[in-house]
């Protein structure tokens, strides 16, 4: 397997500040990102996660708009808007929920959504 020096890229997440460390593949030095994007989520050295969590509450709101008319409507049973909201709604707020790092004021503004929604 060949490393493409120009694309790759290296974070270093520490709660130490000021990690000064240099990967080097065959003499060439690879890029120190502070922030980056992978597989959709958005990692920074901090392991903060708080933009990542404010991007999936707005697509999750904007989801929620979009399948305002058929959440509201009253022809359908409840339990199929219930599934409906958390298969489009839920599932977009919570994608890789696993990975984040949940302070205490993250988790209120998260706990505001679904209680709007």
């Amino acid at each position: 397997m060949k490393l493409n020096k120009k694309k790759t890229k290296t974070m270093v997440i520490s709660k130490r500040q000021n990690r000064r460390v240099k990967v080097n593949v065959d003499g060439t030095d690879l890029e120190r990102v502070a922030r980056t994007t992978y597989l959709g989520s958005y990692l920074d050295e901090t392991w903060d996660h708080s933009l990542e969590i404010r991007i999936h509450l707005e697509k999750a709101r904007t989801m929620f708009y979009k399948m305002q008319k058929v959440l509201c409507n009253r022809q359908l049973g409840i339990s199929l808007r219930t599934r409906i909201l958390k298969c489009y709604v839920f599932s977009t707020l919570l994608y890789v929920v696993e990975a984040w790092t949940i302070t205490e004021v993250t988790q209120k503004i998260i706990q505001a959504f679904q209680l709007v929604t």
